[in-house]
């Protein structure tokens, strides 16, 4: 991956460690869902749908599925680095499986 691609990565980290723990953890997919619902002011109902599509769809979501098929393992914590490599390891499953069809 090239250098602006990686800075880019870093940028998405730090703007998703919601909490500033130096991890991306679920808490920071919640903190990120509940912020918007209670600006939304949103309903229970789509509150708790809107926090279950963005954990699905979130980073850890892409990632868990990705490297799981790929039976690597990875901790519920990533740090900046674990993202940013785990990131570019989905990015080459999915040039691989875009180049096999």
């Amino acid at each position: 991956m090239s250098d602006f691609w990686v800075r880019k990565m870093k940028t998405y980290f730090q703007r998703i460690d919601f909490d500033k723990d130096g991890a991306i953890t679920q808490k920071d997919f919640e903190g990120m869902a509940d912020r918007f619902v209670s600006r939304e002011k949103l309903s229970d109902a789509r509150g708790k749908e809107l926090k279950g599509k963005l954990l699905q769809a979130s980073t850890l979501g892409c990632i868990y599925t990705h490297i799981q098929n790929d039976r690597r393992t990875i901790t519920a914590d990533m740090s900046e680095t674990e993202t940013v490599e785990n990131l570019k390891h989905c990015i080459t499953c999915l040039d691989k499986k875009l180049i096999r069809r």
